[in-house]
């Protein structure tokens, strides 16, 4: 129990902040099944599944905004309805997925675009070239033991 009488308000703000949080996260909660039910039934159309999916977009990232969910959770919420939006459309079997479609252990293919990406420099677009040791490595003089840059010196 509070000491104080701060702490004590301290007490209320905080019972009134989690059932505001308890009702965001519930209302959040609810438009995905919303839209997860509209994606995956056949007689409702196309257009009003995107609406569902617009609306849901909207209410995630809300939540994320107010603190209520991490931003890379909302992320994750909201691509993982739009695949499953975009695999229903296409014609692909959709399937209720197990693990709120996590992660299968499949191996994941890097296109050449992403390649060439991962091997450029930093800010650059050229592919990563050979360095001389002098370049990777930093100087450390005889005299102490703390590395000096080789820009420095000269």
């Amino acid at each position: 129990m509070a000491n104080t009488s701060s702490a004590k308000k301290y007490i209320k703000v905080n019972r009134r902040n989690r059932l505001r949080n308890i009702q965001n996260k519930t209302r959040m909660k609810n438009i995905v099944k919303k839209v997860r039910a509209s994606i995956l039934s056949p007689d409702i159309p196309v257009e009003d599944a995107r609406k569902a999916l617009k609306e849901a977009q909207l209410i995630i990232y809300k939540t994320a905004g107010r603190g209520i969910i991490h931003k890379n959770s909302a992320s994750r919420k909201y691509s993982r309805l739009v695949k499953l939006f975009n695999r229903a459309r296409i014609g692909d079997s959709v399937d209720e997925p197990s693990e709120a479609d996590g992660p299968t252990g499949d191996t994941v293919e890097i296109s050449p675009s992403v390649e060439s990406s991962i091997e450029a420099e930093p800010g650059t677009s050229a592919p990563v070239t050979e360095m001389n040791e002098s370049e990777v490595l930093p100087e450390v003089s005889e005299a102490s033991d703390e590395p000096t840059d080789s820009a420095e010196n000269a």
